[in-house]
């Protein structure tokens, strides 16, 4: 599998495999050839979803790290 697709081509690939294996009659070695591809392409997206959710969590905390926000107390004025 190509390493450098994207997580959208990923899972709209995946999409297609699930639609021709439930619509289409295909041989059984067909299935498992798509059955396959489909598993690895699971893998690929979970892996990408993964380290995006990294990435969020990452980002989440450094901007509230260096935001944050005093709070106001309006008794001290």
């Amino acid at each position: 599998m190509d390493k450098d697709i994207s997580l959208d081509e990923g899972l709209s690939r995946l999409e297609e495999i699930i639609e021709i294996i439930e619509d289409s009659e295909v041989s059984l070695e067909a299935s498992i050839d798509l059955y396959k591809e489909g598993m690895t392409l699971s893998h690929f997206c979970m892996e990408k979803l993964n380290k995006i959710e990294k990435d969020v969590y990452i980002l989440t905390q450094n901007f509230e790290k260096d935001f944050q926000l005093d709070v106001f107390d309006s008794e001290e004025e």
